[in-house]
């Protein structure tokens, strides 16, 4: 048996038409993905041992294992970057084979247009077109008249669009004062949206995935169907590349020509962009009950989404849907969205924060690199869950805090109510 070598990695999916049927050969139909890392050791079968009594005690358990219903699960991840293209003047941001893992997620996914600033206020600029603008969107604004930081990108949240005087007003003040030519680059808002999530056959959201770990050994081969993912967010450390972390789900498995498997050679390129790292990233926290925004400085931020996929079990096979293993559907399950932070500075302001029950609003975005390589993570409504403490920066006094995100039960869609969006620009 010929050694293989580890650093030969493929990994592609496509969205299937009937879940755990792959819909086309994986060749000409796969979407490869550049990734970081995955891990294929949960793509097994489950056994369990034969119960029938023995008729002395060392034959205990030691009849042939029996197979459960082959559902599987892996993991990988990918940077967490922009759009990767500069949009054209009101033309709208378009989906990619990542984004569309990250709306599978979440649920929802909304695409705004690039525009121009025409002038108006720091929390209520005027635009050239609002057309593909909507409340509970994220927006990103670029400052070129009078560039605190040339090509620097700002997030904000959108909380009202006016048609007619083409405003956008927004949760918290630009740190600058919005000029005719500023620039509106168009931007992915992704949200939760628990109506497509609670079903994902009903919401058609299913995919094919393939891994592949040598371009000729078939013994190096796993397909796995019927799949969907969670995702959550890491990597968030000093000057390294963020990433997102994918947890999925399948219904079904092949492993190896065993099961008749072969080897693929993709007529795409993997899809994705360099990574980005965390330079120049900026944090603004402040209170919901006004627009002034808050630089603050972090050392770390944690971030749990609180959603995850959860099978919804059967002792059936559906008819329509042969190899959809012990499955009806995948539903959610809900947990807290919560974000832990170190401030490198030791204050009794968000002890305050706590005893006087403060809401506040979080935003993280990296915008340094200009349109197309940008994106934010922002908690429009959020509350400290527990005191304060001490910690370390390095030789510093920090102050360590934990958020609960709050949705907004006053919104009128899913994205207005979504307690985490994520903005890919």
């Amino acid at each position: 048996m010929a050694v293989t070598h580890k650093h030969r990695n493929w990994l592609a999916y496509q969205p299937e038409a009937t879940p755990a049927t792959v819909a086309g050969a994986w060749a000409t139909e796969g979407l490869p993905l550049l990734h970081r890392e995955i891990d294929t050791s949960g793509i097994v079968s489950g056994y369990v041992d034969d119960p029938i009594l023995e008729t002395y005690g060392q034959a205990v358990m030691t009849r042939d294992v029996l197979e459960q219903a082959r559902n599987v699960e892996f993991k990988f991840a990918v940077d967490l970057y922009g759009l990767g293209v500069t949009v054209a003047q009101d033309a709208q941001a378009e989906a990619n084979p990542i984004l569309d893992l990250i709306e599978d997620a979440m649920g929802g996914a909304s695409y705004s247009n690039t525009t121009e600033v025409t002038g108006g206020a720091a929390a209520l600029p005027i635009v050239d077109d609002v057309t593909n603008y909507a409340a509970g969107q994220l927006a990103q604004f670029i400052d070129t008249t009078s560039p605190i930081k040339a090509n620097q990108v700002h997030w904000r949240c959108i909380t009202a669009v006016d048609g007619g005087a083409k405003t956008l007003a927004l949760s918290e003040k630009l740190p600058f004062t919005p000029a005719a030519g500023d620039d509106v680059p168009a931007c992915a808002t992704f949200y939760l949206d628990e109506l497509v999530l609670e079903d994902a056959v009903a919401a058609g959201a299913t995919n094919s995935w393939w891994v592949q770990m040598h371009p000729t050994n078939a013994s190096h081969v796993w397909e796995a169907r019927g799949c969907v993912h969670s995702m959550n967010i890491s990597g968030l450390e000093r000057n390294q590349p963020p990433k997102l972390d994918f947890a999925v789900l399948g219904a079904n498995y092949k492993y190896s020509d065993a099961d008749g498997l072969a080897c693929v050679t993709f007529t795409e390129t993997p899809f994705g962009f360099p990574p980005l790292t965390l330079h120049e990233t900026k944090c603004t926290i402040a209170e919901v009950t006004d627009n002034e925004h808050n630089y603050v400085s972090i050392s770390s931020f944690s971030l749990e989404m609180g959603v995850t996929r959860e099978p919804v079990q059967t002792i059936t096979e559906p008819q329509t849907m042969p190899g959809f293993d012990g499955l009806h559907s995948y539903t959610v399950k809900f947990a807290p969205t919560e974000l832990t932070i170190v401030i490198p500075v030791l204050d009794k302001v968000w002890y305050q924060g706590l005893s006087q029950s403060k809401h506040y609003r979080v935003t993280l975005y990296q915008g340094s690199k200009g349109a197309g390589k940008s994106w934010c993570i922002h908690l429009r409504d959020c509350q400290i869950i527990s005191t304060p403490t001490r910690a370390e920066a390095g030789e510093a006094n920090a102050t360590q805090i934990k958020f609960r995100a709050v949705p907004n039960s006053a919104g009128a869609d899913a994205m207005q109510v979504s307690r985490v969006l994520i903005g890919i620009g």
